[in-house]
């Protein structure tokens, strides 16, 4: 029996199986260190018993007692050879085997199958088989397993029971994880490449992930008032705790007015007060206003330090807290002052985006059609729908957002692209002095952009953002408008750089004259 499943874009392939190669199979579980063979969880110390063992596992399976109702090899698609093997048994498995276990041999994880054969593994056993809960153990002091893990869609739960080492027979602990639908985006900018993990529950873990990835011996965080009256405050700092990680936190007042200098002052003078040094770090944890000032307080301090960004909106996750953009607004205009600074990680924890107000949800779907309208049909359709934004869907995004930001970091070309909506959006937003949000605005101005530059499509995209209730249009003149917009920070000199939209899927850059642009936004709109 081989159903098999073969991915061509994998290092690896799965292949169901009821009856195979016994020699082959005790060569791939054979140790030369121990003289053993393993089949399943029982040792063998000669072929001939791992034989006996083997062939006893495959009449309780034509008997229809074994416990190994599946058992799938996962082979290395270059050279086909075995790298490790899944099984699963069926119902309440006994005290001492699970309903699933997964192994890869050192000898392939070392020639980097591991990672890949353990993803594919997991997704198997979740989405074919269906389990309903996927755990996974690493030692404390196995730094690569454990980044393995978490690459591969893992959380860290707690920590085992002890247990003797196989080989020493002392007593070592274990960390415990549980297999959760994390999306990890990885942003490859050289020494400053970080990941984006996208998935739920990631917040209580914030602490083991940061001290992973970062080893920091301080973090302050810095959030503000809404995101402390939810409670993710005190998630984050007891998590931190349990890792190792010194932390204090600092609140900011809540809204797009509080991002100002005085802010940002604040929070350097928060940053000295609790002794940071050069390989401590920052933490945003709330909307894109705390992230904002939080990255250029990370970029100014100590002429600069690491930080790492916790979205709690679904805006932030799939737009500011990634790419590097930092900074502030100032009375005349909208982040006119600031700085490119990478994050070091982003951990977005979708559980967050539950407790956010309805409008507040909107503002972040505004941003993803915005993807769809840029670069992705596919997603623009889903998400004109009108039902939650999945995490693949956020991670589709985010993916969308990498791309451009590793061609065009410093916002000089095609990332300029990804302020479709945002040229009028910011005007707007200045224009009722911040009563309109973010994405809201930011929608409003994809919408007349389509009005006056490509109304073949200006009815789908309104469909969309109606569907997520959002608005298409304000009451504010042109000449409102260009009043605000004339402090643009994409404004040349007499000239402005706009996105249009050519259809849905693709768009481009263009350069015209203020005056122009007005003359053509007043005859259409």
């Amino acid at each position: 029996m081989s159903r098999g499943l073969y991915c061509s874009n994998e290092a690896v392939s799965l292949v169901e199986y009821c009856s195979c190669d016994d020699r082959a199979l005790y060569d791939c579980w054979f140790d030369p260190e121990t003289k053993q063979g393993y089949n399943g969880w029982t040792p063998a110390a000669s072929f001939e018993e791992f034989q006996q063992n083997n062939q006893q596992r495959h009449e309780d399976f034509v008997n229809g007692e074994s416990e190994a109702l599946l058992f799938a090899m996962i082979q290395c698609n270059a050279t086909s050879e075995i790298v490790g093997a899944v099984s699963t048994a069926p119902g309440t498995p006994p005290e001492f085997e699970p309903d699933l276990s997964i192994r890869i041999f050192a000898p392939y994880r070392r020639q980097g199958y591991g990672t890949s054969a353990f993803a594919l593994a997991a997704k198997y056993a979740t989405e074919t088989l269906g389990i309903a809960e996927l755990h996974a153990g690493a030692y404390l002091d196995n730094i690569g397993s454990k980044k393995m893990l978490v690459r591969c869609g893992f959380v860290p739960l707690a920590l085992c029971p002890a247990e003797k080492h196989y080989l020493t027979g002392e007593d070592v602990f274990q960390m415990d994880y549980i297999y959760k639908p994390m999306q990890t985006v990885h942003v490859p900018l050289g020494d400053r490449a970080y990941d984006v993990m996208i998935g739920s529950g990631l917040l209580s873990q914030c602490g083991a992930l940061i001290r992973d990835a970062l080893a920091p011996q301080k973090a302050l965080i810095i959030t503000d008032e809404n995101v402390q009256n939810c409670g993710y405050v005190d998630s984050a700092l007891q998590s931190l705790q349990a890792a190792g990680v010194k932390a204090e936190c600092f609140t900011l007042r809540a809204g797009e007015e509080h991002k100002i200098l005085a802010s940002y002052e604040g929070i350097l003078q928060a940053c000295t007060a609790f002794g940071l040094t050069g390989s401590d770090i920052l933490v945003a944890l709330g909307g894109g206003v705390v992230g904002d000032l939080t990255g250029f307080a990370a970029a100014s301090y100590r002429r600069g330090i690491a930080y790492v960004q916790i979205p709690t909106t679904l805006l932030a996750a799939v737009d500011s807290s990634v790419g590097g953009k930092t900074g502030l607004n100032l009375p005349t205009g909208k982040n006119l002052v600031g700085a490119f600074w990478q994050p070091s990680l982003v951990i977005c924890d979708t559980e967050t985006h539950a407790t956010l107000p309805p409008a507040e949800y909107a503002n972040g779907v505004a941003e993803c059609i915005k993807y769809g309208v840029l670069w992705d049909e596919s997603l623009f359709s889903a998400l004109a729908q009108g039902s939650n934004v999945t995490t693949e869907q956020i991670a589709r995004c985010v993916a969308l957002k990498r791309d451009v930001v590793v061609g065009d970091e410093r916002d000089t070309g095609a990332r300029r692209l990804l302020n479709l909506g945002h040229t009028l959006g910011h005007a707007i937003e200045q224009a009722s002095s911040y009563t309109i949000p973010h994405g809201a605005a930011v929608g409003i101005g994809m919408a007349l952009m389509c009005k006056a530059f490509c109304p073949a499509i200006y009815d789908n995209v309104c469909a969309a953002l109606h569907a997520n209730h959002l608005p298409t249009h304000c009451d504010f003149s042109v000449t409102e408008l260009f009043e605000a917009l004339s402090r643009d920070k994409k404004r040349m000199g007499d000239d402005i750089t706009i996105i249009v939209s050519l259809r849905i899927g693709q768009c481009e850059l263009r350069t015209l004259s203020l005056s122009s642009f007005k003359a053509l936004l007043e005859e259409k709109l």
